[in-house]
């Protein structure tokens, strides 16, 4: 995996990108405190079962503001037109969100965030197709938007399929398979 322009292995549980960034080990722990639910991970669930509600992505986002708040991390990726800046909620885009939280985050267990998160198989409705370097609070917004116009007052329980949240980020090969 890599944290900004540092490449770290699993194994490492991102024991050096912590000492690399002092600040983000306790920015990991204020959004883990918000999102953990379980102790072991639900691997058998398939990619394409891996929907995240839109309620579990406003918990993710509330976690996530918390930490950049309180925490100062700083972006260190030397392609992010924000190097060298610290994180800011209103800018943080889902480059930042999964290199900075949902690798660490998920690293321990070697899963997805859904799977991190969820007891079993969460079927989308709907797929997400969104630029990265979009802010994660207009992708929310566009989500709340989108599910309370399609599923009135059931809004926070539709699932959607983002890659970002679906997908094993520590083993991307899962997407070989047939």
């Amino acid at each position: 995996g890599r944290i900004g322009d540092q490449e770290y292995t699993v194994d490492e549980s991102y024991t050096k990108a912590f000492e690399y960034l002092p600040d983000l080990r306790e920015a990991v722990d204020v959004v883990r405190k918000r999102v953990f639910r379980k102790r072991r991970p639900c691997k058998s669930v398939d990619t394409a079962s891996r929907g995240i509600s839109v309620e579990q992505v406003q918990i993710l986002a509330e976690g996530l503001q918390e930490a950049v708040e309180l925490h100062q991390i700083v972006d260190t990726n030397r392609f992010s037109e924000m190097r060298g800046q610290p994180l800011a909620w209103e800018s943080l885009s889902m480059y930042q969100v999964c290199d900075y939280f949902v690798k660490p985050l998920t690293a321990s267990l070697k899963t997805s965030y859904v799977q991190y998160i969820s007891d079993g198989k969460q079927q989308p409705t709907w797929m997400v197709s969104h630029a990265w370097s979009t802010p994660l609070r207009a992708t929310l917004r566009m989500l709340q938007s989108h599910s309370t116009s399609r599923h009135g007052s059931q809004w926070k329980s539709i699932f959607y399929w983002c890659c970002t949240f679906a997908n094993n980020q520590h083993d991307l090969s899962e997407l070989n398979e047939p």
